[in-house]
């Protein structure tokens, strides 16, 4: 199950990042990157479909906003979970200032946050993984 959710969040990132954003209505803000800096990452897993590619996530969190949200760093290279957290943690140190929010299609916001890696740094709401998930950080 957790592995199927992580999934479907890599797969909705990569399409996101290939297709651009198209702007809500109503937009709301997006987390801001000092805010999600304080937050520490909650889950690491290895895409299957790609060895070596893992993505760490943020469970849900305010941030400095209204609204509830998820925030994942995807395509990172590492070798296991703590190399995972460790470079997700070094990539918010690189991140420029969100672009959105923007619709996923659905109800679903996202806001991305460019890199200088060829990672995806993403905040999504409303989230689908809370820190009451089956999702929990193993160290």
């Amino acid at each position: 199950m957790a592995l199927k959710s992580f999934i479907k969040l890599a797969v909705i990132f990569s399409l996101l990042s290939l297709s651009g954003l198209t702007y809500a209505k109503d937009p709301i803000k997006c987390p801001s990157i000092d805010a999600i800096k304080k937050v520490q990452f909650t889950i690491a897993l290895e895409d299957p479909s790609n060895p070596g590619s893992w993505g760490a996530l943020q469970a849900k969190n305010k941030y400095d906003t209204e609204d509830e949200w998820n925030f994942a760093v995807i395509n990172i290279k590492a070798l296991s979970a703590e190399e995972t957290y460790s470079k997700a943690v070094d990539a918010l140190y690189l991140l420029g200032e969100p672009e959105g929010p923007g619709s996923a299609g659905g109800e679903e916001l996202i806001c991305t946050y460019p890199n200088n890696h060829d990672y995806l740094a993403i905040a999504m709401t409303p989230p689908f993984f809370n820190k009451h998930s089956i999702f929990k950080r193993n160290m």
